[in-house]
């Protein structure tokens, strides 16, 4: 349903967050750090999104608790590249 939406409307940012979160949760970190990656070049990054819709506390931790995972899992663009060849230095 989320990739749907992405597809109808690739301009909305609202099912990013979600789906970042979601797979975060998963453990499918490569495609949360993709999903992010394509979210930033959308919006600039957020520690406490405003799309969240009002929910139970417990939910609202849960999906921020997921969509930091992805930011983390994220490397900012002014990180140096970290390479083998460097690490063998």
């Amino acid at each position: 349903m989320l990739l749907g939406s992405i597809r109808l409307l690739p301009s909305y940012v609202t099912p990013y967050y979600y789906l970042a979160a979601c797979y975060a949760h998963m453990g499918r970190h490569d495609d949360a750090r993709e999903v992010f990656r394509q979210l930033t070049t959308l919006t600039p990054p957020m520690l406490d999104p405003p799309v969240i819709m009002p929910q139970q506390p417990a939910q609202r931790t849960f999906f921020l608790a997921g969509y930091r995972l992805a930011m983390q899992a994220t490397p900012s663009p002014d990180a140096p590249a970290d390479t083998a060849a460097e690490r063998g230095r």
